[in-house]
């Protein structure tokens, strides 16, 4: 059995240390699907990209973890945009990313 380490999966997504800490610390061990899909394409470069999977399969940290990556703290200007359809993400997102 090939062990690794907590959080290498998160690593090899291409996440910094810094946030493959702060997943693990709200109790995530290993990705999910999605977000092995998601997490290193938007990583990759500017682009756009659509991700469709059923509630609770960390769409939200699929998308936020690589925004929190690549944004510049002082840019003056928007660096990225969220849509999405109505429904209950907008009230949960920002207490999830905030932690």
């Amino acid at each position: 059995m090939n062990v690794q380490p907590s959080g290498e999966r998160f690593r090899l997504l291409g996440l910094s240390d810094a946030s493959v800490k702060a997943v693990l610390r709200k109790g995530f061990e290993l990705p999910t699907p999605i977000q092995e899909q998601v997490i290193p394409a938007l990583l990759l470069g500017d682009r756009d990209l659509i991700g469709r999977a059923q509630t609770g399969t960390g769409k939200t940290a699929a998308f936020g973890l690589p925004i929190l990556e690549k944004i510049d703290e002082h840019p003056g200007y928007v660096q990225a945009l969220i849509l999405h359809p109505p429904g209950s993400w907008p009230f949960r997102s920002p207490k999830s990313s905030t932690r």
